[in-house]
């Protein structure tokens, strides 16, 4: 990729020339436009966007935020079992009621992901629930990942909040002679 970027007629993803081609995801060697296109699938709508809780909440808001669980089951099932040609469902509202997979198994989806959408991918099936007959839209990969982060600094938080109230509890019991 050592030829010049033309910023005056920049090249446009053609995904009939590139999905499902048989090509190879690498970054060092596709051009720009499909990295591009890779990252455009990967955008929560604004619509679940407001699932995520906000970076400026206050602490007692953010604790009080009710975010999905995260699963504790073992994902039998291979990651490019995950992938799917067809489309993804119209109605998601299930979404957000599901368990988030383990971090661990997110970890692993998110690097199967940019070969799997090269080679066609338009939607993620879930075989923990409905016989894997639901397709969610390719972006849930962040939209788990992004909830999982918050769940982890929930738990983070929760645990100084916890530590932080002991403390005061036992240096007021101090002050007071208790």
């Amino acid at each position: 990729m050592n030829e010049p970027i033309n910023l005056i007629n920049p090249p446009i993803f053609d995904p009939h020339e590139w999905i499902g081609k048989g090509k190879k995801y690498d970054t060092k060697t596709l051009p720009q436009s499909v990295l591009d296109a890779r990252s455009a699938t990967l955008i929560i709508p604004p619509a679940y966007i407001q699932q995520i809780p906000s970076l400026h909440l206050a602490v007692t808001d953010f604790l009080k935020v009710t975010l999905p669980a995260r699963s504790a089951t073992i994902v039998a099932v291979k990651v490019n079992h995950w992938f799917s040609h067809d489309l993804p469902d119209g109605d998601i509202s299930y979404l957000k009621t599901r368990p988030i997979p383990s971090a661990e198994f997110l970890a692993e989806l998110n690097q199967a992901f940019s070969q799997a959408w090269l080679d066609g991918a338009q939607s993620l099936v879930d075989p923990r629930y409905n016989d894997g007959k639901d397709r969610l839209p390719l972006w849930t990969v962040t939209l788990w990942r992004e909830l999982t982060a918050a769940t982890g600094n929930r738990q983070v938080i929760g645990r100084y909040c916890a530590r932080l109230k002991t403390m005061t509890l036992a240096l007021y019991s101090r002050s007071n002679g208790d």
